[in-house]
């Protein structure tokens, strides 16, 4: 038997062809924001895409090989002296003489705000494998790394362990918060009257509504460990020169610890319709966590990879699924 002859003839596995759309991605992100300028918005449409397709890449790869989730992420929360800004304050206002730390469309798609963690939250997010995460403004203020060197960015971010987290470091950014109880904080359980979430007030993804968002920086392990050279930027947000965080998030799954703080021993079923085909409801259990595996990662913009539909609107809440339906 011609042992070389079968071995030249044998294709790819598996693992390399994985590995080689993976580098494809990453030069795509690479190149997209120095492109930015000059191409419309369907191809960054469809660069921004590719980024996400091949950031979730990384993290499944990341997942099956390590059996958790990547951690050294950024936590988007602002400290501010002994507390934390509003995420509202960090959002660029449109005017051109001003700055903005995030693109108003994520506040807009995902409605998020500040949620302090209390020490389940903590433990079930450590049990996701976020041991560590680093503070946003350890950048120069708020000049997330201008005139920093690539290599010297995560050095300057304060590293956070979980086991440590106290007050302004335990508080993190979470999906919805912003309409949660109208915003306001949250001293006894909800339920499906008092939930608080406006009629007709949209998000992107309500499914997430209580899931934390971190950003997928330098600093990720997916970074730190190898399994990338670089994390990708959104070339939508090389086009906004008044908007300064430019990576992917990662949307983590809703933790039951959450849930729990949220809604106690009450069930809470909330129904959401399409805002552009009102034949197309959903209605999400809010009182349980997601799976472990259920996950999102989302632009600058807040737009997710494989979401057909823009926005849903809140039609309203229940305490069970079949009254949830008829409303």
């Amino acid at each position: 038997m011609n042992v070389k002859a079968l071995r030249s003839n044998a294709g790819f596995t598996l693992i390399e062809l994985l590995v080689v759309i993976v580098i494809l991605g990453f030069l795509v992100g690479m190149l997209a924001p120095r492109l930015a300028s000059i191409i419309d918005d369907r191809v960054l449409d469809t660069v921004c895409g590719s980024n996400q397709r091949t950031g979730v890449q990384y993290i499944d790869v990341f997942r099956q090989q390590e059996g958790r989730y990547p951690s050294g992420l950024i936590n988007l929360v602002v400290q501010d002296g002994d507390g934390v800004a509003d995420f509202a304050d960090l959002v660029w206002d449109e005017d051109p003489e001003t700055v903005g730390l995030f693109d108003e469309e994520l506040e807009d798609h995902l409605k998020p705000g500040n949620w302090g963690m209390n020490e389940a939250e903590v433990e079930e997010l450590r049990n996701l494998g976020i041991t560590m995460y680093r503070m946003m403004n350890q950048y120069d203020g708020y000049n997330f790394g201008e005139g920093i060197e690539e290599e010297n960015r995560r050095e300057r971010l304060a590293r956070v362990r979980l086991r440590e987290a106290e007050s302004a470091t335990a508080t993190v950014l979470m999906a919805g918060r912003a309409r949660i109880n109208n915003g306001d904080p949250i001293t006894d359980p909800l339920n499906a009257d008092n939930f608080g979430w406006p009629e007709g007030s949209d998000i992107s993804i309500p499914e997430f509504i209580g899931s934390f968002i971190f950003g997928l920086g330098e600093t990720s392990e997916l970074v730190t460990g190898g399994y990338v050279q670089s994390t990708a930027l959104c070339p939508e947000a090389a086009q906004l020169d008044n908007v300064i965080y430019g990576y992917y998030s990662l949307v983590l799954p809703r933790l039951q610890a959450t849930s729990d703080r949220l809604f106690g021993d009450n069930e809470v079923y909330a129904k959401f319709v399409a805002e552009d085909d009102d034949t197309r409801t959903e209605i999400f259990a809010l009182h349980e966590g997601l799976a472990e595996w259920n996950y999102a990662v989302v632009c600058t913009h807040g737009h997710m990879l494989g979401v057909e539909v823009e926005e849903y609107d809140f039609v309203g809440a229940a305490a069970t699924r079949e009254d949830a339906e008829a409303l």
